[in-house]
């Protein structure tokens, strides 16, 4: 069966399957268990194989361990997101509700690193929880992420010119991988969590009603072991609407707000490793559906992410904590 885990998957109720991939995983559906190879010297390597058998308390272990051997860290911030779905699973279809408790820290190369946990907090899944952990190049922008389930881990790693997917069993042999010749316009944001959206925040010198045009790669992959993973590529906009203050943790926060739209590709059909993506081109006259509307601190910390049409917030910063300033 294939499953189309896409954050835009149409532009009706795109945001109510916001969280499939996650939920998915939160569900320990299949069992992975190494990182994507490192590709073209990313500029945050991704982790070493991890020594999992099939439980997330190895993964949670491996962290640690991981941890130790970066050297010298510095704590900069931890802090909660509190994440909705309108995706019902189980015979309750009851929406669904997950917290993202994080820590960010900062590598002694000037690079960062985030460390977090979803937990499942209202849905038909009990007692669930998924680790993952986000490389994070000197500007904030994600090169790498690693998910990890209860019996899964998955991951992607992103350079200048390559995205590479892949996922694996328990016993270290591939399942699925897909990957992509990609240029500066193209981003990733599948499974979507708030760090991935550091991806698309644009150049600090872009104004207020400015737009630039973006590449997005969303997943596509099937549960059936050795099935390939597909990249299906969508045009995307991005609009700085203004920047201001903002009361998201807390009063008098220093943010800029963006306006994502979205355009299919007709047609459009998983990305060839060898095939470059599909450029944006703003000149056409397809209209971009404005899909969702994001509030980024100054600091490069998501602080909410809300629907255009319906005004519904699916992603708040509720708990945030600062260490030392970044």
């Amino acid at each position: 069966m294939r499953i189309r885990c896409s954050p835009f998957p149409g532009v009706a109720g795109r945001w109510r399957i916001i969280l499939c991939f996650l939920l998915l995983s939160l569900a320990a559906v299949n069992a992975f268990s190494q990182a994507p190879p490192k590709v073209d010297e990313p500029g945050g390597a991704a982790p070493s194989n991890p020594p999992l058998q099939d439980e997330e308390p190895q993964a949670r272990a491996w962290l640690a361990i991981r941890q130790k051997e970066r050297g010298q860290l510095k704590k900069l911030a931890e802090g909660i997101y509190l994440i909705k779905s309108n995706f019902a699973l189980g015979k309750s279809q009851e929406t669904s509700e997950a917290s993202d408790e994080w820590t960010l820290w900062k590598l002694e190369n000037g690079e960062f690193q985030v460390d977090g946990e979803f937990k499942a907090s209202k849905s038909a899944i009990k007692a669930s929880s998924t680790s993952y952990q986000v490389d994070l190049n000197p500007q904030m922008r994600p090169v790498s992420y690693k998910l990890f389930g209860r019996k899964l881990v998955s991951g992607c790693v992103w350079t200048e010119s390559k995205l590479f997917c892949q996922e694996t069993d328990h016993n270290g042999e591939v399942q699925g991988a897909a990957g992509a010749s990609i240029d500066n316009s193209t981003r990733f944001l599948s499974p979507l969590f708030p760090f991935l959206f550091n991806a698309l925040t644009p150049n600090a010198k872009i104004q207020p009603g400015e737009m630039t045009y973006l590449t997005l790669l969303s997943l596509s992959y099937s549960d059936e072991p050795g099935a390939l993973i597909d990249l299906i590529p969508e045009y995307a906009s991005l609009k700085l609407i203004r920047r201001g203050t903002y009361s998201i943790p807390q009063a008098n926060t220093e943010g800029s707000e963006f306006q994502l739209g979205v355009r299919e590709i007709p047609g459009a059909a998983a990305t060839n490793p060898q095939a470059p993506v599909i450029p944006p081109d703003p000149e056409r006259e397809d209209p971009y559906k404005p899909f969702c509307k994001f509030v980024v601190s100054s600091n490069g910390i998501l602080l909410s992410a809300s629907d255009v049409n319906t005004q519904k917030e699916f992603i708040r910063l509720v708990q945030f904590k600062k260490f030392a300033v970044f």
